[in-house]
């Protein structure tokens, strides 16, 4: 079936000059109407003498376009408004930067694509906005409205902003600002000027490191008509303090509910500790930090005082309590054969003690017994060894024992290491601190 135009015919027919009908194959007679309006051939055959065509209107559709007016907050189109015409110029003042423009529907089901209507920001010169609505029938319009607005000379900034706030106290005619910014601000600042006319030029807008030192910031804005230059300068610094910004104490997670502005705490530590290390971070960096009685901990509470000072400031004193329990005399851990590695993590600083017993040999009671060695050592809380407990095995015992193709086996090593693995990993082995052989095997 042919289109034109991406549009299909229907209601076709066709009849050959033997007069049949024909669909995709040959179908029965028909009469062919005539060359003569509303009338057929006599006989069912085709058309005699010369041939003829007609195009008929059946019924007119009439067009309804989707838009039926542009109304606009500021200027006039330069013609009125007609569906059929797609181009319009508005002239407007220099200080006109935006626009609203409301549409009348003359079809209320039309579609208007997102950002034809509403209030619109004009930029100088010549400012092309497109209006594009889909009609029901699913018909494209596309209209243009040309903008005509000269370069304003206007000079000034509409706000500045540091950190996305605007300061206290602008004036767009006022070009000196000094700003004192929170001690806790953001060390790297972005600092803008915001245009008050769509094509105004600013130079200096950035982020800037910001510290407790004052810093002199040059904002430049030129007009849109490019004659005329203005200059703001801003003073920022942060407002000083003897705060800290962090304070941890070394290998303990105090530090993590550290706030600036909470002065006193409780902080629980284990037996083993006899002295702590606080790491302190004051927000300036030229305050002096004084910590007492965190150079020996006894059991019950320990008052440990952090003072932060600067010349010309005054004193912020932090109190921490640290709470050391009574000395629960030895713990022992203790750790059977299970055929594959065991962790130790160290609860205390302190001492401990580590032994080793190696297993028997596999065979009658004469198969020889496990060695045993043992030696103290100073740990840091948190230091971490891993356990290979020896087994007895018939072919041979878990971690080294011999074995033999007779009937037994030796009994397999007890040891501590450093580096995890399977028990024969060459670097385990290489780590091991301390090794307990196992026993021979039986020999009857």
């Amino acid at each position: 079936m042919n289109t034109i135009h991406g549009r299909v015919f229907t209601n076709t027919l066709m009849i050959d000059g033997a007069g049949y009908k024909w669909t995709s194959s040959k179908q029965s007679l028909e009469k062919m109407p005539s060359k003569t309006k509303g009338e057929f051939y006599a006989s069912a055959y085709g058309n005699p003498g010369d041939g003829l065509a007609r195009i008929t209107l059946i019924e007119a559709t009439k067009i309804v376009f989707p838009i039926s007016d542009i109304k606009l907050s500021k200027g006039n189109l330069d013609k009125a408004f007609t569906p059929d015409n797609r181009t319009y110029y508005v002239e407007l003042d220099s200080e006109d930067t935006s626009v609203n423009i409301e549409l009348e529907m003359a079809d209320i089901n039309a579609i208007v694509k997102e950002g034809s209507d509403g209030e619109i920001v004009i930029h100088s010169g010549k400012h092309e906005h497109k209006i594009e609505v889909t009609g029901t029938d699913g018909t494209d319009y596309e209209y243009t409205i040309i903008f005509l607005r000269p370069a304003s000379s206007y000079q000034y900034l509409k706000s500045i902003e540091i950190a996305g706030k605007e300061i206290d106290g602008f004036l767009p005619e006022k070009l000196n600002y000094t700003v004192e910014l929170p001690y806790n601000a953001d060390e790297i600042t972005l600092i803008e000027g915001i245009k008050a006319r769509p094509d105004q030029e600013i130079k200096g807008n950035d982020t800037y490191d910001i510290s407790f030192v004052q810093k002199m910031i040059i904002l430049d804005v030129k007009s849109e008509d490019k004659l005329t230059t203005t200059r703001y300068t801003i003073m920022v610094k942060k407002e000083d303090t003897t705060k800290l910004k962090a304070c941890e104490i070394e290998k303990y997670d105090f530090g993590k509910n550290f706030q600036s502005d909470k002065y006193e705490y409780e902080y629980e530590v284990t037996t083993g500790v006899i002295s702590l290390k606080f790491l302190t971070t004051p927000y300036n960096p030229e305050c002096k930090v004084q910590v007492k009685g965190a150079g020996y901990i006894k059991e019950g509470k320990n008052p440990v005082t952090i003072t932060v000072s600067k010349e010309g400031l005054e004193d912020t004193v932090y109190k921490i309590t640290i709470i050391k329990g009574e000395n629960l005399g030895e713990i022992a851990y203790d750790y059977d054969y299970t055929g594959d590695y065991q962790t130790f993590v160290a609860p205390a600083v302190g001492y401990y003690k580590f032994e080793c017993w190696g297993a028997q040999g596999a065979g009658s009671a004469e198969s020889g017994r496990g060695g045993y060695t043992s030696g103290t050592i100073k740990l840091n809380e948190g230091d971490t060894f891993y356990i290979y407990v020896g087994g007895k095995n018939v072919y041979g015992g878990w971690n080294g024992g011999g074995t033999s193709s007779y009937r037994y086996g030796g009994g397999g090593a007890t040891d501590i290491r450093l580096v995890k693995g399977t028990w024969n990993d060459e670097e385990g082995l290489k780590s091991r601190v301390m090794v307990a052989g196992g026993g021979r095997r039986s020999l009857r």
